[in-house]
Parts: C-alpha cells; structure tokens; sequence
C-alpha cells in the first residue's frame, strides 16, 4: 500500500518539476492569448469558440496530469515525456500558424514549412472526401 502511495507522490513530484510541463503550460497560456488577439484583431469574438478553446486545453491538462501521475507505477515515464513532447510541437505549429495570420514576422524557413504542412493537410482531407 504504502509503495503505490510512494509512487503517486513520484508522479505528482515529476509533473511539478518537469521542465517539459513548464514549457507546455507556458504554451498554452501563450495559445490563450494568441487566439484572443487574433479574434480581437479579425474582429471575430465568440464565446463558443473561446468557451470551446478553454475546454480543449483544460482537457489536456487533465489528461496530461493523469498520465504524468500514474506513469512511474506502471513504468511509462517515456509514453508521459512523448505526449509532452507531442502536445508541445502541436502549440508550436498552432502559435505559428497565428502569427501568420496576424501578419507577424517569422523567419521564412519555417513560414514555408507551415504552408507546406497547411497544403499536404488540406490535400489529405480532400482525399478522405
């Protein structure tokens, strides 16, 4: 009983400490404040959008907290690091995909790059249709 308990503390302990976790919290607050400054700035306010935007990142703070949590007891530190690692790309992509739609200047490399991952997107959903 007592080594499961040990265990949970581990988990708590790794997530607080983690600077992977800062990195994607940071991100996500960051993500926040894009998505109102692109809405303000294309004069596109909605409630359900952003009520829907927090619940998607709230979500994936919980599951992020649950795995992070629960991983040392079964040996999967690497699936919670691999998750973090996932999620921190995806709010990447999506802050840089704000910044071109504001308008803000990013090195033309990685514009491309987004363009390029917009285009091959687009051309596998016209696929599935």
């Amino acid at each position: 009983m007592h080594g499961g308990i040990l265990m949970l503390r581990e988990g708590i302990v790794n997530i607080i400490t983690s600077p992977l976790v800062t990195v994607l919290y940071s991100l996500i607050l960051f993500d926040i404040a894009l998505g109102i400054t692109k809405a303000v700035a294309m004069k596109c306010l909605n409630s359900h959008v952003g009520l829907t935007g927090l619940l998607k990142h709230t979500m994936i703070m919980i599951l992020l907290v649950a795995v992070g949590t629960f991983a040392p007891i079964f040996n999967l530190e690497v699936v919670f690091q691999g998750l973090m690692i996932f999620y921190i790309v995806q709010y990447v992509v999506s802050a840089l995909e704000s910044f071109i739609c504001l308008d803000l200047p990013i090195p033309k490399v990685v514009y491309n790059m987004i363009k390029k991952l917009e285009d091959t997107n687009e051309r596998w959903e016209d696929d599935e249709d």
